[in-house]
């Protein structure tokens, strides 16, 4: 699977694009961002910022294993080649993983860390939720159980650089990549 690095201006570059992508078409009262992904693609452009906006967190179990192991010791002393076919396997073994598992959904571990979540009661609420990554899809739909929950009635759209996974069970409304992964300045590995 091919690795883009996007840091610095080409990150911003990709967050402008994806904006403008979404923007075109659709026009949020409310942009969440679920961190740390989606945090910073919605930090990084200024036409997110026209909009009330709310930072959600629900953290893979994955990235708290890696995070635990201290691997960004060991990560910094590998070639980039190296970096990339780990990055490869370790989409391709979540989502082998995946397919052979049942969806656990849970908005309860979906987190407000920033924004005043009563902008979301307003009927007819129009959101954009804005992720990094689509994998398996199941975060995108955690955060449709956390905005259900507070409105049933907020009409949901999805904007992500990438989708990973071949078949998740969220597709984004608006993306610019699939089947490519993304290094970007908050990754274990970038440089």
């Amino acid at each position: 699977m091919k690795v883009l690095t996007l840091i610095g201006d080409d990150f911003v570059q990709k967050c402008d694009n994806l904006a403008s992508l979404a923007l075109r078409d659709f026009r949020p009262d409310v942009v969440i961002g679920i961190a740390t992904g989606g945090k910073y693609v919605v930090e990084a452009k200024s036409s997110f910022t026209n909009f009330n906006q709310l930072i959600v967190k629900r953290q893979r179990p994955a990235t708290k294993k890696k995070e635990k192991l201290k691997i960004l010791n060991m990560l910094k002393y590998l070639p980039k080649f190296s970096l990339d076919s780990l990055r490869s396997l370790e989409v391709y073994y979540q989502e082998r993983k995946f397919k052979n598992n049942e969806v656990k959904r849970c908005a309860s571990d979906v987190k407000l860390i920033s924004g005043d979540a009563s902008c979301l009661k307003k009927p007819g609420c129009k959101v954009l939720i804005v992720d990094d990554a689509v994998d398996s899809g199941n975060t995108m739909l955690d955060v449709f159980d956390f905005i259900s929950n507070i409105n049933d009635s907020c009409d949901v759209k999805t904007a992500v650089l990438t989708t990973t996974f071949t078949n998740p069970i969220h597709n984004a409304d608006f993306t610019l990549y699939s089947k490519i992964l993304l290094r970007c300045p908050w990754a274990l590995d970038a440089r």
